[in-house]
């Protein structure tokens, strides 16, 4: 069988009949590997898993180095129009979802005799399963356990949805991190789109009438009493749980209940890196490692810095694109400014090209790496972030998965350019700041007006590339001038398409 053209695939999907997505959010990226898998013929081949549900069938398929976890509506229920619908619905709400907690949706195939979900595979176990173990029994790590259970639903409720079946067997802890993912979204829905509701004897009736965020937080009171509570002390326990029981109860409410509690962050000042605005620490939250990015003690009182490193979390923490670090939280004291921010599990590309590591130099993972930062700093433009600012050192891979995560930990990064309603002719040539480095970029007039900045930092992270010993020119240099030429989202996708090493 002819190997599928990773980057070609993933690009298409990104721009069609000359039309940029309206909204590069849509859809998760990690769905656009669904044109590289093949359909699944033989089921008996797969590992079958034991959890299996009312309706379907688990499985765990290995392909092409990868693990994935397959969701397979069973015989009984193949020519059930509402199990089908239910079934398509479940892709379609998962595949537009984009949180560390909660599992990717990849694809989706139906035929007159099979019906199947491709999903991100989670290494890991449920609550139910590690009742009584350690994890389940330490009272940090059950004060962990809750604030990634608020912060999941709270962001499900921001986009309009309910989870509604809030149980243990539904609540993942990753092997390793012990990092929570949310899953089993079959039962949940859109406002006005009400069908299954979980178990009806869990609730009052008058929260089964409506879409309310209630049924989610109680849920977590469930999990609480059903194996977490050992570890807490009857009065706070008593008063987590009236909050999560309390009508209308918020997401900030009870993690106010819980931050008195359990939101320490420890920072190792011995291992530092600086940059010219902002230094990078390792640490700790919640129990799992994370990066500290935290402004210089020079900056530290900087009003103007201040300001921008707040407007940096507040955008990058609601980033509904995967490839960038998730941005958990900001502090801000009169002595120090930082944010806390998932440590990439990866090599930076400088990281890579030093070790030499034969990830980087394959065509092939360039040609996907490049269509991934493509369609990421799209994203970013869509957004409104121009300015922001990327070197090979804030690209991280992980060689064995393939993949990408993208974090700046050593600069503040500036969000938007003040003139971007300024029509730039193809001769002039425009020096912008960005996170402290001078860019020349050459604009030409497309039909708004604007070539996103973005597209020429693409340029300079192939530039790098190349003089680093990755040699990238030879059959990149086509692409990489359009980046500073003016070219459309649409123009960069077809010239990455194109473009071949052989």
């Amino acid at each position: 069988m002819k190997e599928p053209d990773i980057s070609s695939n993933f690009l298409e999907s990104q721009a069609q009949d000359d039309e940029i997505p309206a909204s590069s959010s849509e859809a998760n990226p990690m769905s656009q590997i669904s044109h590289l898998l093949p359909e699944i013929s033989d089921f008996s081949r797969l590992e079958k898993l034991t959890n299996e549900g009312t309706t379907c069938i688990a499985y765990k398929w290995e392909w092409r180095s990868r693990v994935y976890f397959v969701k397979r509506l069973k015989p009984e229920f193949l020519h059930s129009p509402r199990h089908r619908n239910a079934f398509e619905k479940e892709f379609e709400l998962g595949s537009r979802l984009s949180h560390p907690s909660l599992p990717r949706y990849i694809d989706f195939r139906q035929t007159e005799n099979e019906c199947y979900i491709v999903m991100e595979y989670i290494d890991g176990k449920t609550l139910k399963e590690l009742w009584h173990q350690p994890i389940t029994a330490d009272r940090q790590s059950t004060y962990r356990i809750m604030n990634q259970l608020i912060d999941v639903l709270e962001y499900l409720h921001r986009n309009n949805i309910m989870h509604y079946d809030l149980l243990p067997q539904n609540v993942m802890l990753t092997t390793g991190l012990n990092n929570v993912v949310l899953i089993d979204l079959d039962k949940a829905f859109n406002s006005g789109y009400v069908d299954n509701c979980g178990d009806p004897s869990r609730f009052c009736p008058e929260l089964l009438d409506e879409a309310s965020s209630d049924v989610d937080f109680r849920g977590i009171s469930i999990i609480l009493s059903k194996g977490l509570w050992g570890c807490m002390e009857y009065d706070e326990l008593k008063h987590f749980n009236d909050l999560c029981n309390k009508p209308h109860v918020t997401a900030e409410e009870l993690r106010e209940a819980l931050a008195h509690k359990y939101d320490d962050v420890y920072i190792d000042e011995n291992k530092c890196i600086r940059g010219r605005t902002c230094e990078v620490l390792e640490g700790e939250w919640q129990l799992y490692p994370v990066m500290i990015k935290r402004l210089i003690p020079d900056l530290q009182n900087n009003q103007f810095y201040l300001e921008k490193i707040k407007e940096e979390f507040d955008k990058m923490h609601y980033c509904e694109d995967p490839t960038f670090a998730y941005y958990h939280l900001i502090r801000t004291t009169p002595e120090k400014c930082f944010i806390v921010i998932d440590r990439p599990d990866g090599i930076s590309i400088s990281g890579m090209m030093a070790q030499q590591n034969p990830w980087i130099y394959d065509n092939e993972n360039i040609k996907f790496l490049i269509g991934r930062l493509l369609s990421s700093f799209f994203y970013l433009w869509e957004e409104g972030w121009d300015a922001m600012n990327f070197e090979i050192e804030d690209i991280f891979i992980n060689p064995e998965t393939g993949e990408i995560k993208i974090a700046n930990f050593r600069e503040v990064l500036d969000m938007t350019v003040s003139d971007t309603e300024e029509r730039w002719t193809e001769s002039e040539i425009k020096t912008v700041s960005a996170s402290g480095k001078v860019l020349h970029v050459r604009k030409c007039p497309i039909p708004d007006g604007n070539v996103p900045l973005t597209f020429p930092q693409l340029s300079r992270i192939i530039r790098q590339m190349d003089q680093g010993g990755v040699d990238l020119l030879y059959w990149l240099s086509d692409f990489q001038r359009a980046c500073v030429q003016g070219a459309t989202y649409r123009d960069l996708s077809d010239l990455l398409k194109t473009a071949s090493p052989y």
